[in-house]
């Protein structure tokens, strides 16, 4: 079950900016859909044999899995190693993970 929307609005603005200079979740930087900006989300990825799954929490409305999925690509870093992401074009939606994103060769 994703958590609810207003969670995520106070995560956006109060928590994510210290969890992001910490570096103790992975971080995903991705370009906005609308505005052109570049965003850094913490989130919760595992690596699987094709590249990685890409937890998101508040569902497939988070604005990170939108930016991704229309974007096409993103960056991701897990402690110190950095990987290009690349979108499979397809969203899929379970209780624990709204995005796969597959590792870019």
């Amino acid at each position: 079950m994703a958590y609810p929307r207003w969670l995520a609005k106070i995560n956006k603005w109060l928590f994510n900016p210290g969890q992001v200079r910490k570096g103790r979740y992975p971080v995903v930087t991705h370009v906005g859909r609308k505005s052109g900006k570049t965003y850094q989300t913490p989130l919760d990825a595992f690596p699987t044999t094709t590249g990685y799954v890409l937890v998101a929490r508040y569902g497939p409305e988070s604005d990170w899995v939108q930016n991704v999925l229309a974007g096409g690509e993103a960056a991701g870093r897990r402690r110190r190693a950095h990987t290009r992401l690349a979108s499979t074009g397809r969203s899929r939606y379970c209780a624990r993970c709204a995005c796969c994103g597959r590792a870019a060769s």
